[in-house]
């Protein structure tokens, strides 16, 4: 004999029902790569202007609130380039997951994973470092649909990990514009 609550039948899917996401539209940034970056740095853009970039490691108090800008030492990665030197803000802020990544390489002791940084690009005029958040790409109808192939980035040589390291004749050279070809095959 059967019970009355098996004869039910359960219709449990995968489809219908709760909140639809479909019609949201996420943006997503590519991740992008360093070797890339760098190639388009030395090749592609090497006729615009190096702009150095730093990050700064925005400390927290005894009280649980960020320290002031002010207060923290600026901790200089590498440079960026951009087409006709027009991008600079949007260059940094795009390649800012490369440039963390590279500081961490650089600064283990003052950049750790858990760091909150903020990121900044050396301004000649005014001998002082501008920083750079989210709004350098907000609303920004003059920046190209491809940014990602406007912009380079080249990091500090680091040796003991190899990234951004130039070799020339067996030695390191501290510019990727120091290089020159070799004339002795490297083995």
């Amino acid at each position: 004999q059967r019970s009355a609550s098996f004869d039910t039948i359960l219709y449990a899917g995968f489809g219908g029902g709760g909140d639809s996401n479909k019609n949201k539209k996420k943006t997503v940034e590519k991740k992008l790569k360093p070797k890339q970056q760098w190639d388009r740095f030395t090749n592609e853009l090497k006729q615009f202007r190096k702009v150095r970039v730093a990050v700064q490691v925005l400390g927290d108090d005894d009280d649980g609130t960020t320290t002031s800008q002010a207060e923290e030492e600026w901790l200089e990665v590498g440079n960026v380039r951009s087409q006709n030197d027009q991008y600079t803000a949007a260059a940094l802020f795009r390649q800012r997951a490369l440039v963390v990544e590279h500081a961490r390489r650089l600064f283990p002791l003052q950049v750790s994973q858990k760091s909150q940084v903020s990121w900044a690009y050396w301004n000649d005029e005014t001998d002082e470092w501008v920083t750079v958040d989210k709004t350098a790409m907000d609303g920004n109808s003059k920046l190209p649909k491809s940014l990602e192939k406007s912009i380079g980035f080249e990091g500090r040589p680091d040796p003991s990990s190899g990234y951004y390291c130039v070799y020339n004749e067996g030695r390191l050279v501290n510019d990727s514009d120091d290089a020159r070809p070799s004339s002795k095959k490297l083995r």
